[in-house]
């Protein structure tokens, strides 16, 4: 049977019976909810293998029509096996291996899509890290204020010249595509940033598409007071009481690894993700 492209009500079901299934389903179904609120842009699909009895669910947002170059397609999966997930990417015309990029996946799905990709005359782009995510609920949230002398407040897109110049984006990314990007998450997503006495941006972090906080950064003289846990706290509580799970995707090398969990009330909900990004094989005689 072919696949099938849920409707909005049947979106609204796949969110109820997302709940069943806890901390393991937490990226897709953020990504689903504030995809279909006021926070989305760019054309939104989901589609699962069956419907109302699925085994595997891929969401596919199309970014052709945004001012980000690169990248067109983003694709995040939720499946109960490798074999429904296989059978989902072979479906002709969902998943093109051009211009896509697959975010936050398991270890044990990347050798599927690596699979495919290989037999489709691709590769398998990733950087050399590992990324485990945390998460923060009600009961669990850790209220850190700001430096008395700073004030709170949010960034507008006209700094995001100041986030691409603090960030690292890779040989793939033009500063101009990544600036676009940035752009995006600023007006699309809540943020949260620290002002010192003349308006400048000392502290801040960025809100992703998934519920992610991001772009995390302080500046050298303002670190050590706290800033960063102030940033993340008052980040989290604009998603906690928008309806969404905010959500850590940390580097295991990171110092911040080790810091959420104990100062700030994440807790670790999954281990060992990354992003991928099919690209030709060059054919050689």
């Amino acid at each position: 049977m072919p696949p099938v492209c849920l409707s909005p009500e049947q979106i609204e079901t796949l969110l109820k019976i997302f709940n069943e299934y806890g901390e393991k389903v937490l990226i897709i179904k953020n990504l689903i909810i504030m995809a279909t609120t006021d926070y989305s842009f760019g054309k939104f699909e989901v589609w699962v293998d069956l419907w109302p009895n699925f085994n595997a669910v891929l969401v596919k947002w199309d970014w052709t029509n945004t001012p980000v170059s690169r990248i067109k397609h983003y694709y995040y999966e939720f499946s109960f096996s490798d074999e429904s997930f296989r059978q989902l990417l072979g479906s002709p015309g969902l998943f093109p291996l051009n211009q896509s990029e697959f975010v936050a996946l398991t270890e044990e799905r990347r050798v599927v899509l690596e699979t495919y990709a290989v037999e489709n005359g691709y590769g398998l782009f990733c950087d050399d890290k590992h990324y485990d995510v945390f998460c923060l609920t009600e009961g669990t949230v850790t209220n850190m204020p700001a430096p008395t002398d700073l004030i709170v407040g949010t960034l507008t897109a006209e700094y995001a010249d100041l986030v691409v110049q603090n960030s690292e984006y890779t040989e793939e990314d033009s500063f101009d595509s990544y600036k676009e990007f940035i752009k995006l998450l600023i007006n699309s997503y809540p943020n949260t940033c620290l002002f010192n006495s003349i308006n400048q941006p000392v502290a801040y972090a960025v809100g992703k598409e998934y519920g992610g906080i991001g772009m995390l950064y302080v500046h050298p003289k303002y670190r050590g007071r706290g800033c960063a846990k102030a940033v993340i706290s008052i980040l989290s509580q604009k998603f906690l009481s928008n309806g969404i799970t905010p959500l850590i995707v940390v580097d295991v090398q990171s110092i911040l690894y080790s810091n959420l969990s104990s100062t700030l009330g994440y807790k670790s909900t999954q281990s060992n993700i990354n992003t991928y990004t099919p690209f030709p094989k060059i054919k050689t005689e």
